[in-house]
């Protein structure tokens, strides 16, 4: 099983946490809003949905998947929605 690898740098001491998302868990979360896939953003302390665009933080190692916690985010140009 391959695991994909984030980074918590928000520990009071400065130390770095690595912690896992398996990939079976990344196919099966949806964005709340619009249960359009995510996908973990680049610095890999949230869950992203390119649609809504918005991200879901990731406290501890867990994803936290409500809408109330989502914060603006910017997918970039490639995974903009297509144009008429």
């Amino acid at each position: 099983m391959r695991l994909h690898y984030l980074f918590d740098n928000s520990r009071a001491n400065g130390t770095i946490l690595r912690m896992a998302i398996a990939p079976e868990l990344l196919a099966i979360l949806a964005c709340p809003r619009c249960k359009a896939p995510v996908r973990l953003t680049p610095p890999g302390d949230a869950l992203g949905c390119a649609r809504c665009r918005v991200a879901y933080p990731i406290v501890d190692g867990i994803p936290v998947m409500l809408a109330e916690e989502a914060a603006p985010w910017d997918p970039g140009p490639a995974a903009a929605p297509a144009s008429p």
